[in-house]
């Protein structure tokens, strides 16, 4: 484990326990039990506390109390106690885990209480060594502290290469680079995803798939990391071409890890192509068996590309995506585009395709409807993208629209607040699409560059911002340092921008939204001819904090990077 704080100070929600309101018996049965002890001169020189604000919700009937500890040690928060101007005692609290580290700032929340905002207060919080720390305030006089949703990253490096690194943005600036353990091999592809539920809400799992042909998977707790190197090797194409992914279920915040895992055998079997594993917030369960393609086949010469999974906001249902090439027989290979639904329990696995337009790029996607929580699916193939989806309902019919060039890099991206999703599509004549599925069909294409930077990796990508009335999507042009980007205003396309900064031509683009709407909305990562990693940040109208995190990134084989929102926002 490597202890090492993420963000300093830490900010923790504790629950007060109502012990009475009102100067009643209850109350002074409470008084005569805990009296406001005696603090001592050695102890007042120690101890620092400070109630920074209060402020109080009527609607919520919520009282919420910050208390910095500015003092040289650590202590506990014993009781908080609320007067009214006379000096009358009107409710007293006894605080359960009250502990407050040096430098922290904590929130105490208090629900089910009645007060006046109109009135002022004198609170008092106590500690066990008799320290008193008075705040004498209108409720509403100060509005409690903003929470910041923080973006974390992982991505290779090529000095110590065998060392995944991670770093995180606090709203303001990216904290420092870490190195992860070894993970034996040179880093190749890189997942990253962040806990759904508020109980973990600091948590972070980060896969990596790197030379030594074995995924490793490090877990962050919020306060220490954890390897946990996966068993059982994959194969050459799986590293390279991204043949595993990992999503949170969206309710239960279990995880599932999902890779192939490599069978060396010549002979004709019932091979189970894919293996998954689940993380429970505690552990990892044993890998089971994923029948991918049906029937017989030769693994050996078995070839799965791209799984990617996506995770539906209306239930712990989770959909994947792959493409893959195989024997039946001992001599003719067979293709296909396969689909899958986990429901939380077990897997509903479907052949929707036979072809893509090429082996090698990332020419499938999947993602879920926001509003209605039926998921689509779409791969390329010929000058066609070829959609159909999966609902309670079951499997759509499959239909498809000409993108007027061979698809070979797609992605999808859902509004957060609608059913519409944003499909983005660079194609073999380094075309720049992008289509607009409504819930129900497509709109036309719209081309934004007859010239990207390349096709062999994927240069472009699109994300909405967190309320969904916009969007923003941005691409590398040909011979163009800057980065080019346009917005998407709900109805029309604006105008074609650059942004000049610390990136030149773009190799790699990845655009991912915030989960609210703050200071910064989208992040950009991107990596360049250069082999830097730089990210950008996005206000909703305009580039602003851009940094670069390495400049011995690779842009070779694979996306070796991977940026996540957290779900839930942190005190600065």
């Amino acid at each position: 484990m490597i202890g090492k704080k993420a963000v300093a100070p830490v900010i923790a929600m504790i629950m007060l326990t109502l012990v009475a309101v009102s100067a009643s018996l209850v109350t002074y049965s409470w008084l005569i039990a805990h009296p406001l002890p005696k603090e001592t001169a050695s102890q007042k020189l120690m101890i620092n506390l400070k109630i920074v604000e209060a402020a109080y919700s009527p609607q919520e009937k919520e009282l919420r109390v910050f208390v910095l500890n500015s003092g040289g040690v650590d202590t506990q928060v014993d009781s908080l106690y609320i007067y009214d101007l006379n000096g009358d005692l009107l409710a007293a609290y006894e605080i359960e885990e009250g502990e407050i580290e040096s430098g922290e700032l904590k929130e105490f929340s208090l629900t089910n209480i009645e007060l006046d905002i109109s009135e002022n207060y004198i609170l008092k919080i106590v500690t066990p060594q008799g320290f008193v720390t008075t705040l004498l305030s209108a409720l509403t006089s100060l509005p409690p502290p903003s929470k910041i949703h923080h973006a974390v990253i992982a991505y290779y490096c090529s000095i110590d290469y065998k060392y995944p690194r991670f770093n995180e943005f606090n709203g303001s600036h990216w904290i420092g680079e870490i190195k992860l353990p070894n993970s034996g091999g040179r880093v190749y592809g890189v997942r990253v995803a962040t806990c759904p539920i508020k109980s973990r809400a600091d948590e972070v799992i980060v896969v990596t798939a790197s030379s030594d042909r074995y995924l490793d998977a490090y877990v962050w707790n919020g306060t220490a990391w954890s390897q946990y190197p996966i068993p059982g090797k994959i194969h050459y194409y799986a590293y390279r071409y991204r043949a595993f992914d990992i999503a949170y279920e969206s309710k239960s915040g279990r995880a599932l890890l999902v890779y192939w895992k490599y069978n060396s055998s010549f002979s004709l079997g019932y091979d189970k192509e894919l293996r998954y594993r689940i993380w429970n917030g505690t552990h990892w369960t044993e890998d089971k068996p994923l029948d991918l393609i049906p029937g017989k086949t030769r693994p050996r010469y078995t070839r799965i590309f791209f799984i990617s999974l996506a995770s539906s906001p209306k239930s712990n249902q989770i959909a994947l995506i792959c493409y893959a090439y195989y024997r039946t027989s001992w001599w003719w290979y067979s293709y296909g585009v396969f689909a899958a639904i986990w429901d939380g329990s077990s897997w509903i696995v479907k052949k929707i395709g036979s072809r893509v337009t090429t082996y090698g790029r990332e020419c499938v996607a999947v993602a879920y409807e926001s509003l209605s929580g039926e998921a689509l699916f779409v791969w390329g193939y010929s000058t066609r993208v070829y959609y159909t989806t999966y609902s309670s309902t079951g499997w759509g019919s499959t239909s498809s629209f000409n993108i007027g060039g061979a698809p070979q890099w797609v992605t999808l991206k859902p509004n957060p607040t609608s059913d519409e999703v944003m499909l983005t599509c660079i194609d073999s004549g380094y075309d720049l699409n992008t289509v607009l599925w409504n819930g129900d069909s497509w709109g036309s294409p719209t081309e934004h560059d007859q010239r990207v930077e390349v096709y062999s990796t994927r240069c472009a990508d699109f994300d909405w911002e967190p309320d969904g009335k916009k969007g923003l999507l941005v691409w590398g042009d040909n011979n163009v340092d800057a980065l080019t980007y346009c917005v998407w205003d709900g109805s029309n396309w604006g105008s074609k921008e650059t942004y000049p900064g610390l990136t030149t031509d773009q190799r790699w683009v990845q655009v991912k939204r915030n989960y609210a709407v703050e200071n910064v909305t989208i992040m950009i990562v991107t990596i360049d001819d250069g082999k830097d990693l730089v990210v950008t940040a996005w206000n909703g109208s305009a580039m602003t904090i851009q940094e670069e995190l390495t400049s011995y990134s690779d842009y070779r084989y694979c996306e070796r990077f991977d940026l996540e929102f957290k779900h839930f926002g942190e005190y600065p």
